[in-house]
């Protein structure tokens, strides 16, 4: 449970700051329904999924990613690495705690035989720029049909990187 209330509290942090221009209430609904702390919980009592949080030297939480490692991509072949959350807080982003999280989850898929690390991004803002500027590149795109999303930012799109070259 506390494991739960600390992503709860970080994500009411990151999420808005990063992603509250998607919808109309501001992220709430999303909020409220992906990363309520139930929700959190279930995922943490997932075990095939590695959760990772990212503390400063004084303990605090900076930021966290989840991986599932043997999850493959919507139509591709091969072993995936799953890189399903990775947030920080807007404090930590630009430090290299980003790409540190990243090359964390392409060792993990790595040491599962893994073939690729894939994962999924809104098609606005700037985290697309900097998975392309890790070698991710787009292999498909979807529309989110979210209720209070705001209609031009509804794609989400599908990236993966081969971990050959990570």
């Amino acid at each position: 449970m506390a494991d739960a209330f600390l992503l709860h509290q970080l994500m009411a942090e990151i999420y808005p700051a990063a992603y509250a221009y998607l919808w109309q209430d501001g992220g709430q609904w999303y909020l409220e329904n992906l990363y309520n702390t139930r929700q959190l919980e279930l995922e943490l009592s997932d075990t095939d999924s590695w959760f990772w949080v990212v503390e400063d030297q004084a303990k605090n939480a900076l930021g966290w990613m989840k991986v599932t490692p043997m999850k493959n991509a919507p139509g591709l072949t091969g072993k995936g690495m799953y890189l399903q959350r990775i947030y920080l807080a807007p404090a930590a982003q630009g430090k290299g705690l980003g790409r540190f999280l990243c090359m964390k989850a392409s060792d993990m898929g790595k040491s599962y035989d893994c073939d690729y690390i894939w994962l999924e991004s809104m098609d606005t803002g700037p985290a697309i720029g900097f998975y392309e500027k890790l070698g991710f590149s787009i292999f498909d795109q979807k529309k989110l049909d979210y209720p209070g999303m705001n209609d031009p930012y509804r794609t989400l799109l599908s990236m993966k990187k081969d971990l050959d070259i990570f």
